[in-house]
C-alpha cells in the first residue's frame, strides 16, 4: 500500500506525463515548422499548405479512435501478454483497413473537397503538390499513430517520446532540404513527412518484435469476435466525436478561405498556435486515459478520484503558463510563422482571445482524457454533437455572415468551453455514483 501514494503523487504524475506531453508537442511541431518554413518562403504557398493540411489532418483526426481506443484498451490489460497480442493485432489491422479505405474513398473526391474548402483556383496546383503524396501514404500515417498509442498504453511513454523526437527532427531537416535546397516546393514538404513516418514505423515494429508482442505467428494469431465487437463499438463512438471535431476545424478553414489568401494564411497561423497548446495538453490527457482505465479495471475508486483531481490541477497550471506566454510574447509566436505584417495586422487586434481561453482549453482536454479512461466514448460523442449544433455552428454562421476571422475563433473557443461544462457534469456525476 505504501507504493500507491507515490505512484499518484504530483511528482509521479508529472514525470509520467512529461514524455507524453513532449511527444504530443513534437507531433504537431513538424507541421508548425513546415508552416513556418513555407510562410517565410511564399504567402501563396502557406495558404495552399493550409488547405492541404486541413484536409489531410481531417483524415487523421477523424480516425482518432485508433489512438484513444487503443491506448485505453491496451492499458486495461497491461502485463497480460496473452491478452495484449490479440488486441494489438486488432488495432493495427483496423488502422491498415481504415487507411486503405480512406485513400480509395477520398481520391475520386479530391476536387470536390477543394471546392468544398473554397480553395482559390490559382492555388489548386500548389495544393496538389502537397496533397497527392500525403494522401497516398495516409495508411502508413494511421498505422504509425496507432503504434504510438499502443506504446503509451503499455506505459512505454519514454520510448514513444524518443520515436516522435527522432521522426520530428528528421521531418524538419528533410522538409528544409527539399523545400529550400532541392526546391521541390510543397511536394518536398510532403515527402519530408512521409519519410520520417516510415522511420517511425520501422523503429516501433522492431521494439514490439523484440518484446515478443509481435512475432512470426502474429498474422496467424486468433482473435475473438467479441473483442472485435467491443473495439468496434467504442471506435464508432469515438469516430463520431472525432468527425464532429474535425468538421469544426474543416468548416473554420472553409470560412477563412472565403475571405481570401491573406485571411486564410492568418487562419493557418492561428490554427498551428492553437494545435500546439492543445497537443501539449493532450499529453496530460494521455496520462488520465492510461491511469484511469487501470484504476477502473481494478475497482480503485479512491485513487481514481485522487488522480482525476491532481491531473485537473496540473492541466490548469499548464493553461495558465500558456496564457502568460501568449500575453507576454505575441510577436514572437507570430514571427515564428511569418514576417508578413499584413497577416500580423489581421491577428493582433484580437490576440487577447487565445490568451483568455487557455485555462478552459486545458480543462477540456484533461476531462476528455479522464472520460477516455472510463471508457464512456458514447457520452463524448453525444456531448460533441450538441456542442457543434448549438454552440459552434451558430457562431461560425455569424462569422460567415459578417466576414469575421475573429468570429471563427470565438466559435472555436466557445466549443471548448462547452466541452468543459459537459466534462465537469460527467466526472462529478460519475464520482457521486461510485
Amino acid at each position: 500500500m505504501a507504493e500507491r501514494p507515490s505512484r499518484y503523487s504530483y511528482k509521479s504524475l508529472l514525470l509520467f506525463s512529461l514524455p507524453s506531453i513532449l511527444s504530443s508537442v513534437m507531433e504537431p511541431l513538424a507541421s508548425m515548422v513546415d508552416s513556418a518554413l513555407v510562410g517565410h518562403k511564399d504567402t501563396y504557398m502557406l495558404s495552399s499548405l493550409g488547405i492541404g493540411l486541413a484536409i489531410i489532418n481531417s483524415l487523421t483526426w477523424v480516425f482518432n479512435f485508433l489512438v484513444h481506443n487503443s491506448t485505453q484498451w491496451i492499458s486495461a490489460k497491461r502485463g497480460q501478454t496473452d491478452l495484449l497480442r490479440p488486441r494489438i493485432k486488432i488495432s493495427l489491422t483496423l488502422a491498415l483497413v481504415v487507411g486503405v479505405l480512406a485513400l480509395l474513398f477520398i481520391w475520386p473526391l479530391k476536387d470536390l473537397l477543394y471546392q468544398f474548402a473554397d480553395c482559390p483556383p490559382e492555388l489548386i496546383p500548389l495544393v496538389n503538390d502537397y496533397f497527392y503524396p500525403r494522401l497516398f501514404f495516409q495508411p502508413l500515417i494511421l498505422i504509425v499513430v496507432t503504434l504510438l498509442s499502443i506504446l503509451r498504453g503499455l506505459e512505454w511513454v519514454r520510448l514513444a517520446f524518443a520515436v516522435v523526437c527522432l521522426t520530428t527532427v528528421c521531418n524538419v531537416i528533410l522538409s528544409a532540404i527539399f523545400l529550400y535546397g532541392a526546391d521541390w516546393g510543397l511536394a518536398g514538404v510532403a515527402y519530408g513527412t512521409i519519410i520520417s513516418q516510415a522511420l517511425a514505423f520501422f523503429f516501433m515494429m522492431v521494439f514490439l518484435v523484440r518484446e515478443d508482442l509481435i512475432g512470426r505467428d502474429f498474422f496467424r494469431l486468433k482473435t475473438k469476435a467479441s473483442d472485435w465487437f467491443h473495439f468496434g463499438k467504442n471506435s464508432w463512438d469515438l469516430f463520431g466525436r472525432s468527425l464532429i471535431l474535425t468538421l469544426a476545424f474543416f468548416f473554420s478553414t472553409k470560412v477563412a478561405a472565403r475571405e481570401g489568401v491573406l485571411t486564410l494564411a492568418a487562419h493557418q497561423v492561428m490554427l498551428q498556435i492553437w494545435l500546439f497548446s492543445s497537443f501539449f495538453l493532450d499529453g496530460v490527457a494521455i496520462t488520465g486515459n492510461v491511469y484511469i482505465s487501470q484504476l477502473k479495471a481494478s475497482g480503485d475508486v479512491l485513487n481514481r478520484k485522487l488522480v482525476s483531481n491532481r491531473l485537473l490541477r496540473i492541466g490548469i497550471a499548464i493553461g495558465l503558463m500558456f496564457s502568460l506566454a501568449f500575453f507576454l510574447f505575441p510577436s514572437y509566436f507570430l514571427n515564428f510563422f511569418t514576417s508578413d505584417e499584413k497577416i500580423h495586422a489581421l491577428i493582433l487586434p484580437w490576440w487577447i482571445w487565445p490568451v483568455i481561453v487557455q485555462v478552459p482549453n486545458a480543462i477540456a482536454y484533461v476531462y476528455d482524457g479522464l472520460i477516455f479512461g472510463l471508457g464512456d466514448f458514447a457520452y463524448l460523442r453525444k456531448a460533441m454533437f450538441f456542442g457543434l449544433l448549438f454552440v459552434f455552428a451558430p457562431g461560425l454562421l455569424m462569422a460567415y455572415q459578417f466576414h469575421s476571422l475573429q468570429g471563427i475563433w470565438v466559435a472555436m473557443m466557445a466549443l471548448n468551453c462547452f466541452r468543459v461544462a459537459t466534462g465537469v457534469f460527467y466526472i462529478h456525476r460519475s464520482a457521486g455514483s461510485s
